[in-house]
């Protein structure tokens, strides 16, 4: 599930088919990509920003946060015990900008997966 996603985003048939796809063969996906380090306090992606691939959370806690109907600051935080949370993976896939602004509230490590790795393996099962 693209955490992301639930938070701000309508999503389709064809876009949940390939979340789950990504997230049962993220084991595959990870070493094609880096791991990350942010510490507490830094911003690992904005809201309004396009992504450039898509993370998921190994260590640490992160809060998204977006600014609400009414102008106001809406925060989720998320932990590292949500198992195979993925985050911008809806926008990579829709090439639209980040809904939320993702930022660390521990230090954490972040698994990221690049934009080309993602696209090669949507190819490769044929989604695209």
């Amino acid at each position: 599930m693209d955490i992301h996603q639930d938070i701000c985003c309508g999503v389709t048939p064809w876009e949940q088919k390939v979340t789950k796809e990504v997230q049962i063969h993220l084991d595959d996906l990870i070493p094609q990509g880096g791991v990350m380090h942010f510490k507490k306090g830094h911003v690992i992606f904005y809201e309004g920003h396009h992504t450039y691939g898509f993370y998921t959370l190994k260590k640490g806690e992160i809060a998204l946060s977006r600014v609400g109907m009414e102008g106001k600051n809406e925060h989720l935080p998320i932990s590292a015990g949500y198992r195979n949370g993925l985050f911008g993976l809806f926008h990579l896939l829709t090439n639209t900008p980040h809904c939320a602004t993702a930022t660390a509230k521990t230090d954490v490590e972040i698994f990221f997966v690049p934009k080309s790795v993602i696209i090669d393996f949507l190819k490769q099962k044929r989604f695209l």
